[in-house]
């Protein structure tokens, strides 16, 4: 409080100072002003022996007297103007305070004087404690950047007035003039020479009287605030209470962490992982394909040992189930949309049962948009649409996968405007029965179940179905579609397998027929038992150290 004291004081002795300056330098200006009017009236009485031109005019000089003392004080009101203008307007007074209380009458302009000065005070205050760059500095110069404009204008409406008010003052002066013509011209000069004079030694005076009266005024500068009591300081700490400071952060640290979990959880619509498709659906889960580096879509071979080929092996130790004892099994494998990896599961399925003997074929029944021949490469030679119109042979159907023995292809044929009509067309049905004829194994990759219609329709020649689910690929709500399938039956022994699977570094694999696959714990990839797959790789531990 005595240091707030201090610096009340401080302030308005900055301001009567920078008054006391503005005075001055006016003072010093007037006497030269000052002297050089005397020096001339000194010089025109000498020079026209005019020592008492007063008695010939007396008559007059009582109607001059009154505009005369109006006039003057307009040009003092004027004259102070000016140099406030002066002021105002130079940039080495950008951040000083304005000189106050120099006669000019205008509240308006008084106030934004006052609220001038405050910000300039309250800038150095700042300045004392803060850079020049912060906000806070930079808000309170933007203020006085406008009043200074402000100040400025209104400085400019008050001199206007004072012109207006001067042009009345010449006006009733010409009227007098036109009365004294006949007086000789040297009357005339010697009376504004003395008229000058008189302004500048009443405007001298003035100034002088405003300096007396600031400095008694900055001599006799109290505070305006007074200690009632001093303050008494507590025996113990009140604040900070580091207690409560440290149950606020571990309650900071639980909660934000836990709302965002939450809030990623709430956002997520994708499913991520085996556990969440168990969740949602009773349909069984024969197993989870890893995530695959090779740009290929054939990724089993006969000597194959790497950890994806183990997989869809795993897969087809685990379809025995669902297939049963059936002789020559047909299975159709079928998504939610496309982009799940149906076309790459049904090929390298089918790979994977023709390198246990079986002669095996894969038809692509997903006339829209096929990708089954495409994937493995091969030339595209008449299809399945081509029979059923009657344009084509069964013979001529049959392409031969040259990277696994007993893997073949039927292609789709020619793409039609209705793919729909044409598979409910009783030639598919003797297609079919050739197939199962001439073939130990058939897989049926089909559209999208939950596109179009294809799959339901294809699903009387089926055994069993293979629905596929991407991992962070299908939606969430796409599970619930599976369920509906599942428990209306509307898709023969239908079961999941999870495609694009990727380690997370805990778990990796699943469970596949009570033989789990961890990452994390030398049971998967990494174990020995596996072909490495990275082997060879240049950069590849940097990849993983960016990914990771």
């Amino acid at each position: 409080m005595a240091v707030y004291d201090t610096l009340i004081v401080e302030d308005k002795n900055r301001i009567a100072n920078n008054t006391l300056r503005f005075i001055d330098d006016r003072l010093k200006g007037l006497n030269d002003d000052l002297n050089g009017v005397q020096g001339s009236l000194e010089s025109f009485m000498v020079t026209n022996q005019a020592f008492d031109l007063e008695g010939q005019s007396k008559s007059y000089q009582d109607i001059m007297s009154e505009s005369s003392k109006q006039k003057v004080d307009r040009e003092i009101r004027m004259n102070v103007v000016e140099w406030l203008l002066a002021y105002i307007n130079d940039s080495k007074n950008e951040f000083n305070t304005v000189p106050t209380n120099l006669g000019i009458e205008e509240p308006a302009l008084l106030q934004l004087e006052t609220e001038y000065n405050r910000l300039q005070l309250q800038r150095d205050a700042n300045l004392k404690t803060t850079q020049p760059d912060n906000p806070l500095i930079v808000g309170i110069e933007g203020a006085i950047e406008k009043l200074r404009k402000n100040i400025y204008q209104a400085l400019l409406n008050v001199k206007q007035a004072y012109v207006i008010a001067s042009r009345d003052i010449d006006k009733q002066e010409n009227d007098i003039r036109g009365q004294i013509r006949s007086l000789p011209g040297k009357s005339m000069q010697m009376i504004n020479i003395q008229r000058r004079q008189k302004i500048m030694e009443e405007l001298y005076s003035f100034l002088l009287q405003k300096k007396l009266e600031t400095s008694i005024s900055s001599a006799s500068t109290i505070s305006n605030s007074k200690v009632i009591e001093p303050a008494i300081a507590p025996g113990n700490l009140i604040s900070p209470d580091r207690n409560k400071i440290y149950i606020l952060y571990i309650l900071f640290g639980l909660l934000v962490p836990g709302a965002g979990i939450a809030l990623l959880e709430v956002l997520r619509d994708k499913v991520s992982n085996r556990a969440e498709v168990e969740k949602r659906t009773q349909a069984p889960l024969l197993g989870e394909i890893g995530h695959s580096e090779n740009s290929q879509t054939l990724v089993v071979a006969k000597n194959s040992r790497r950890f994806i080929s183990e997989q869809f092996r795993i897969v087809r130790t685990n379809l025995q189930y669902v297939i049963g004892k059936k002789e020559k099994p047909v299975i159709m494998v079928t998504s939610s949309f496309s982009g799940e990896g149906k076309s790459f599961i049904s090929t390298n399925i089918g790979a994977v049962i023709a390198l246990t003997g079986k002669k095996t074929v894969i038809m692509e029944f997903d006339i829209r948009k096929p990708k089954i021949v495409s994937g493995l490469d091969l030339k595209r030679k008449v299809g399945i649409t081509n029979y059923i119109i009657g344009r084509g042979e069964f013979d001529d159907l049959i392409v031969k996968v040259d990277e696994v023995e007993n893997l073949y292809v039927i292609p789709c044929g020619p793409i039609p405007p209705n793919p729909a009509e044409l598979l409910l067309d009783v030639k598919l049905e003797e297609l079919m029965r050739k197939v199962k004829e001439h073939f130990d194994v058939v897989i049926m990759d089909t559209a999208p179940v939950g596109l179009v219609s294809d799959a339901i329709n294809l699903s009387r020649f089926a055994d069993c179905t293979l629905y596929i689910i991407r991992q962070g690929y299908t939606f969430r709500k796409q599970v619930g579609m599976i369920e509906e399938l599942y428990t209306k039956k509307k898709l023969p022994s239908l079961s999941l397998l999870l495609n694009d699977v990727k380690a997370d570094g805990s778990y990796y694999g699943g469970y596949y027929g009570g033989y789990g696959y961890y990452a994390g714990y030398a049971y998967g990839s990494e174990s020995g038992y596996f072909e490495d797959e990275k082997r060879g790789k240049r950069g590849s531990w940097l990849r993983k150290l960016w990914k990771g």
